[in-house]
Formats: structure tokens, C-alpha cells, sequence
């Protein structure tokens, strides 16, 4: 006979098996990366740090028209919301829910949109054509030279494109209440603690930490088959927004 209580405990245990296996995975891209980066030569780190750049490029400076435009969104519907009801008295709760949440996350979402699926569609192919070997082959480590500057680009650009976002959407806010003698002018700003900007900071690093773990691992760690890129793009994407919202809610409840 069926049961749900069952049924229901075997699905959390999975869910969280899979939440540890996918953590150990992460754990050993990011210990390969990082090993195979401090053996590297003065040659190959200068190659390593051009497609850093261009990851950066992607990632952050191709990404920043778009969240740019949704943070300008959020900031004047928080806006238009306090406008209409005249409740000024909600600006600084609007405020601190921009730098505490919805800035950063919204930085992360538009990276998973565009980052996640490319990277781990560009490897996989890489692993699928028979690349992966040919590296190894000519005495190039995949972990340098691929994962490397995809680690160290995607964090950076994170990290900044989630400040420049929360400025932005922030901006958007001030511009509506700048005017009102309590909550707008120089109040709005000193509303904002040096604290915030670190956390936010901490945030962006992690989550493009995060991503780049995860779209490296869908992408190098495919069965070689064709089939299989597009399902390893998919499982990037979804594994990236489940892991950086659960990520938000344990630096919430721990800081």
C-alpha cells in the first residue's frame, strides 16, 4: 500500500543527497581549479587572465543594459507604490529590502539567464567533440585554462554587477522622494551603511562563486553525447536559481 509520509520522506532525502552530492562537486572544481592555477606558468596565467577579461566582459559589462532596466523597474514601482499611497513612511523598509535582497538577487537571476546555459553549453560541447582530451594530451590543464578564468570572471562580475544594480534601482527610488523633507535628500543615502555595501558584496562573490562551480561542473561533467548539452544547460540554469535563493536565505538568517 501506498504510502505519502514514505513517499514524502524519500523525496526530501534525495533532494538534500543530491544538494551534498552537487556541494562535493563544487568542492572539487573549485580545489582543481584552484591547484592547477598555482602550478600554471607565467605564459599560461597571461593566456588565463586575456579570457578572464573577456569572461568579465560577458558576464558583467553585456549584462548590465538588462539588469540595469529591471533594477530601474523595481526602483520606480517601489516608488510609484509610495507616491500613490502616500505612505512615506515605507521608504526605508523599500530600501533596505533593495540592498538586502532584491538588488543582488536580480544581479544573479539575469547572470543565470545568460551565464549559467553558455558556459555549460560551451564545455559540454568541448567534452562532447573530444577538446577536453586533446588539451590534456598537449600538456594543457582543462582546469587552468578553462575553469579558471571562468571562476575568477563570473565572481568579479557578479560581485560588481550586483552593487551597480542596487545603486541603480536605488537611484530610481531617490529620484521620486528626494524632495520630501523627512525620508528624502541626504536621509536617503545615510539610510545606506557601509555594512550593507559589504554584505552586498559578499553576496555578489558568492553567488558567482556559486554559478561558476555549477555551470562548470553540468558542463565537464556530461556524458559525451550530443543530447546531452542541451539537458546539462537546463540542469545549470534550474540548479543556479534554487542553490543562490537558498544561498539568500542562509546569509539572511546568519547576518
Amino acid at each position: 500500500m501506498w504510502n505519502p509520509f514514505a513517499a514524502l520522506g524519500a523525496l526530501v532525502l534525495f533532494a538534500i543527497w543530491s544538494v551534498v552530492r552537487d556541494v562535493l562537486s563544487a568542492g572539487e572544481v573549485l580545489s582543481r581549479t584552484v591547484t592547477s592555477a598555482a602550478r600554471g606558468s607565467r605564459g599560461a596565467c597571461r593566456a588565463a587572465w586575456r579570457t578572464t577579461l573577456m569572461q568579465v566582459y560577458f558576464t558583467g559589462v553585456q549584462s548590465l543594459p538588462v539588469a540595469s532596466l529591471l533594477a530601474i523597474f523595481i526602483g520606480l514601482g517601489f516608488a510609484r507604490l509610495v507616491h500613490t499611497t502616500q505612505l512615506f513612511v515605507m521608504v526605508p523598509v523599500l530600501s533596505d529590502l533593495i540592498v538586502q535582497q532584491l538588488g543582488p538577487l536580480l544581479a544573479a537571476l539575469v547572470v543565470v539567464a545568460r551565464t549559467a546555459p553558455a558556459v555549460a553549453v560551451e564545455l559540454g560541447n568541448m567534452r562532447v567533440g573530444g577538446e577536453l582530451r586533446m588539451l590534456e594530451r598537449f600538456g594543457i590543464d582543462p582546469f587552468r585554462h578553462l575553469a579558471w578564468p571562468r571562476v575568477v570572471g563570473i565572481t568579479v562580475a557578479v560581485a560588481a554587477l550586483c552593487l551597480l544594480v542596487t545603486g541603480v534601482a536605488l537611484l530610481a527610488l531617490f529620484l521620486v522622494v528626494r524632495d520630501h523633507p523627512e525620508f528624502g535628500g541626504r536621509d536617503f543615502w545615510l539610510d545606506v551603511r557601509p555594512a550593507q555595501a559589504l554584505r552586498i558584496g559578499f553576496l555578489g562573490c558568492s553567488f558567482g562563486l556559486l554559478i561558476a562551480l555549477v555551470s562548470i561542473h553540468q558542463g565537464l561533467s556530461l556524458r559525451p553525447e550530443v543530447t546531452e548539452v542541451p539537458k546539462a544547460a537546463s540542469l545549470a540554469a534550474i540548479k543556479c536559481l534554487v542553490y543562490c535563493a537558498l544561498l539568500d536565505v542562509v546569509v539572511t538568517l546568519a547576518i
